[in-house]
């Protein structure tokens, strides 16, 4: 009101200020529209600041789309802040404000002092963050028509994006380096623990630690370096790291021959996947891996080779099972447990070679003889399926019989020349029981009904079997030991001991019921005759 009231004082009075004061006062009122519209815009951009201030750097990234969002809603909205000079300062001050938070999470100061095994990850991470913001911008600068409402004009960022993002660009380049510099020390370090063996390891290992002790050198001057390696105004940095570049070219060629030479002086294929395994990504370095290069299609003829000196194992133990009934087994294994075993360890050593060759990663992998290479595999695959099969289809076929025929007979035989006893627990019997135990412990077949049934009994039948061992033993000694002479003074309790054995020669079998009492009563009598025998003795 004192304002208005002044102006028409002005006016009234027909002052030379008036026209002056008028100018001002449009002028006030103008900056005071543009400054309510552009707070007006800019406050929703506050708080999306704000928790970035706060928020982690590594965790930062969720962030971006929503600040971007915003930021593109302020050119479509406000009437003040859609040109281009305002919303260059505006993305530059938000490169700025990502770079001192990526300075502040790298810590130049401390960067190539920690383990290089954390720092890469830091490293890394930094550069992920920072590209992931570049690519938010490109991504909302390509749909900013999307914000314009329908029947408004769309007006697209059409400035240079080094208006924005020079320094941005710089720095991320330099961070780039740093990455670089950071994950050929981490592939160099690696050399410190490999170590050849063969006929040339020992010379190949020493010339690798001499290798790792230069490189050490080599990186020590970053260890020392008193500039800011992430200031990409800092001119001392980067002639330090094309010298370093310079010189672990020249220990790529020296590893380039000691690699070649290892692979050559290797025993096998295994220890050819193993040398490949142990240098891994040093392998993809650009002059090491011209080297190197010649030697995997060697690797497809070892592996082919392998697959070929299995498939003669295998053929060779066919012929032997053919001609003789059964097959050479590991020592105490069960026949049919045993061929599952030798099929099984068949089945891994190529299954191992073939994860090994698969893991490969060269266009030799692609090539004809490769593609043969996995269909030899998987043919050798089939004949070891087939043969698994085979063998306990046929034991299954007979296993059900067997059990039933073998647990129906009596649990004691008689020699009717000798008088001597013998326990009847049959053979098959016990072979089913060690089969049952050793597929069980594969866990790949199912086991019979009946073998289950017998199984479940082990421990039983283990009882059983032992004391009626026991009983037999001491009966068999007496029968054996004692004097004609003294025959007329055991007569009676023999017959009484063969009375009672008759049950177990004639009725009793394993599945009878009432079994460990009549084998532990009999055992007890014919214990008491046979320690009576040897105390008159």
């Amino acid at each position: 009101p004192k304002v208005r009231k002044m102006a028409e004082l002005l006016d009234k009075t027909n002052s030379s200020y008036f026209p002056s004061f008028k100018n001002l006062f449009r002028d006030v009122v103008s900056s005071l529209n543009e400054a309510q519209d552009i707070n007006l815009h800019l406050m929703p951009l506050r708080y999306h600041l704000e928790d970035l201030e706060q928020a982690e750097f590594d965790e930062s990234e969720k962030l971006f789309a929503p600040l971007m969002h915003v930021v593109c809603l302020i050119w479509t909205h406000s009437s003040y802040y859609n040109t281009p000079a305002r919303i260059i300062v505006l993305l530059q001050e938000l490169c700025n404000m990502l770079i001192e938070m990526a300075r502040n999470f790298l810590e130049p100061s401390e960067i190539f002092k920690g383990e290089v095994e954390e720092t890469v990850q830091k490293v890394r991470t930094a550069l992920r963050v920072m590209l992931t913001f570049r690519k938010t911008y490109e991504d909302h600068r390509v749909k900013l028509a999307e914000y314009f409402p329908e029947g408004k004009e769309a007006r697209e960022w059409e400035f240079a994006p080094q208006l924005v993002f020079h320094r941005y660009d710089k720095f991320v380049e330099r961070v780039e380096t740093v990455t670089e510099l950071f994950e050929t020390s981490m592939e160099f370090l690696k050399l410190e623990k490999i170590e050849f063996g063969g006929i040339k390891g020992k010379v190949l290992s020493a010339q690798t630690v001499q290798i790792f002790e230069e490189f050490n050198e080599l990186y020590k001057v970053f260890t020392e370096f008193s500039g800011d390696p992430l200031d990409p105004l800092d001119t001392e940095f980067l002639p330090e790291y094309e010298k370093f570049k310079a010189s672990i070219a020249d220990l790529d060629r020296r590893l380039a021959s000691i690699v070649c030479q290892g692979f050559d002086d290797c025993s096998g294929l295994e220890a050819g996947f193993k040398l490949i395994d142990v240098f891994g990504s040093l392998l993809e370095r650009p002059l090491i891996k011209q080297d190197f290069q010649p030697n995997y299609p060697k690797v497809v003829e070892m592996m082919d080779a392998e697959l070929s000196t299995v498939k003669v194992i295998y053929d060779e133990h066919m012929a032997i099972r053919r001609d003789q009934g059964k097959m050479p087994l590991h020592k105490n294994m069960a026949k049919v447990s045993g061929s599952l075993k030798w099929s099984m360890e068949l089945r891994e050593r190529i299954r191992a070679s073939m994860t090994s060759f698969n893991h490969i990663e060269h266009p030799c992998m692609e090539s004809q003889e490769a593609k043969d290479v996995h269909e030899h595999y998987e043919r050798m695959l089939e004949l070891l399926g087939g043969f698994e099969k085979e063998i306990y289809e046929e034991w299954v076929a007979g296993v059900d019989e067997a059990c039933s025929f073998n647990l129906a007979q009596p649990l004691l035989t008689r020699n009717e020349e000798t008088k001597l006893i013998s326990v009847n627990f049959d053979p098959q019997l016990v072979a089913v029981l060690r089969e049952v135990k050793y597929l069980e412990i594969r866990g790949e077949e199912e086991i019979p009904g009946s073998a289950a049934t017998i199984y479940s009994k082990n421990d039983t039948f283990r009882q059983y079997v032992a004391n009626l061992d026991l009983t037999v033993q001491w009966y068999n000694k007496v029968r054996t030991t004692v004097l004609e002479v003294e025959y007329p003074l055991v007569e009676g309790q023999l017959d009484e001991i063969d009375v009672n054995l008759q049950k177990a020669e004639k009725e009793l079998n394993w599945n009878a019921e009432g079994v460990w009492e009549y084998i532990e009563q009999a055992r007890e009598q014919v214990r008491d005759l046979e320690v009576r025998v040897q105390k008159a003795k």
